[in-house]
């Protein structure tokens, strides 16, 4: 290093010492004037591929920049304590993407990345300007400390043969609860005591993810005011009994042998692509998974149904997350890489493969297939920027939250248990936890 750029160099660290918000101030990279951005992706493959392609598009379009990037599983060290480590020892990565939501916002309650409220006033980033149903996940408190990469939609796929099949209308997937159990009794096919196709199993693929039904059936199972889980309700109870329900009518010791000999969601195997589930809900990559290994399956995706009209339309959304570790010493440069892929060509790809939607509102209609008015993207962005769509409980004990849900589901579904009782143990259990998780922050 040169005796200038090591001069510059202590400088920077003095003004980190003493100026605590100096620290968001552009940095000068060790070579030359360019300012540097680490930055720690958490995807191998064919994602990957493009994310590295986004890298260099960004330093073509924006020559002051350099990236120095990193391949950093799993979730950018996230889930296996790497990203922790590096805050401990100050050493840390600029910006960090997760595909971990839950992981992530729970790292912001804690106090593990920076704010960037004051680098969006000063990049010129408008919240008015962003689908207010991803707002919640970026901030904790009232300050903001996470940047969505990106949104991931929840849908009912469902066979359109099969429907004409059973003399449904392919045009009138159901919309609410009631619809859909009807639907899946018209749909499901019986050899014996065997069933060969299943109409609907409301645990398979996204079904079997803690957020996905809640929303649907109107289900309140976090007070923000009060910090207090409120799973012991009517509502939520519903949920259990739903699910219950498809396993009593089918028995779920045979679903569970069914469901296990098929394959995930990118196999050939996969039940829907089989024809042995009619309808499941899975998120707006599965268009992809057809694509490419079921070209020819006659199929049609719409939103989720609701326990009403009133709640339809919309889905608990997901998808991948910037965020800027504590002690980053260029979090403007994080922001501006963050801002810069939300551009429509740089969502192009990802959005023609996946389907998935960036943040900002009308940032689709520069997208190829919003304008050839693809059928299945224009269900994902009428549910991405419904009224109805949000965000499952943000809290610093979400992963917990989701963890005992799912295991109460499997007591619901395989015991005759009272569903409220346990609801009420479960409720006091995280309850506990969460106290606890409240008073280490």
């Amino acid at each position: 290093m040169k005796k200038m750029g090591m001069c510059l160099l202590v400088v920077l660290l003095a003004c980190v010492a003493l100026l605590p918000g100096c620290r968001n101030n552009e940095n000068v990279a060790a070579a030359g004037s360019k300012q540097l951005l680490k930055f720690w992706y958490p995807f191998g493959g064919d994602s990957e591929k493009w994310e590295l392609w986004v890298i260099d598009e960004f330093m073509k379009d924006n020559p002051d920049y350099t990236v120095e990037s990193t391949y950093v599983p799993d979730a950018a060290g996230i889930r296996n304590g790497k990203l922790m480590a590096a805050i401990n020892s100050g050493d840390v990565p600029d910006l960090i993407e997760s595909d971990a939501l839950a992981e992530t916002y729970s790292l912001a309650a804690q106090g593990a990345f920076e704010p960037l409220d004051d680098i969006f006033k000063e990049v010129g980033i408008d919240f008015n300007n962003i689908n207010p149903a991803v707002i919640p996940l970026m901030q904790y408190n009232g300050v903001t400390y996470i940047f969505p990469h990106n949104t991931d939609t929840i849908l009912l796929f469902y066979r359109t043969d099969l429907f004409e099949e059973a003399g449904l209308d392919p045009l009138n997937p159901p919309k609410t609860i009631a619809e859909l159990d009807e639907y899946a009794r018209r749909l499901t096919v019986s050899s014996g005591q065997d069933v060969t196709r299943y109409g609907f199993i409301p645990w398979l693929d996204a079904g079997a993810d803690a957020p996905t039904w809640y929303r649907q059936f109107a289900a309140d199972v976090y007070n923000y005011s009060t910090d207090t889980l409120t799973l012991a309700n009517p509502a939520v109870a519903r949920v259990f009994e739903w699910q219950r329900s498809y396993a009593q009518r089918h028995d779920p010791e045979r679903m569970r042998a069914f469901t296990s000999s098929l394959g995930a969601a990118f196999s050939p195997d996969h039940a829907f692509m089989q024809g042995k589930v009619a309808m499941t809900v899975i998120g707006n990559w599965f268009c992809n998974a057809l694509r490419i290994y079921a070209p020819d399956t006659k199929f049609n995706v719409a939103p989720i149904p609701a326990i009403d009209a009133e709640h339809y339309g919309g889905c608990s959304l997901t998808g991948n997350n910037y965020a800027s570790p504590k002690g980053a010493k260029n979090v403007k440069a994080a922001v501006v890489f963050a801002d810069y892929t939300e551009q429509s060509k740089i969502l192009e790809d990802n959005n023609a493969q996946w389907r998935s939607l960036g943040v900002y509102k009308g940032a689709f209609e520069g997208l190829s297939l919003y304008e050839n008015k693809d059928p299945y993207l224009m269900v994902c962005i009428d549910v991405t920027f419904n009224q109805n769509s949000g965000q499952w409980v943000l809290s610093p004990i979400t992963n917990m939250l989701n963890d005992r849900l799912t295991a109460f589901r499997d007591e619901a579904i395989y015991t005759n248990n009272d569903i409220m009782n346990g609801l009420r143990g479960v409720e006091t259990a995280l309850q506990t936890e969460l106290g606890r998780a409240l008073q280490r922050q």
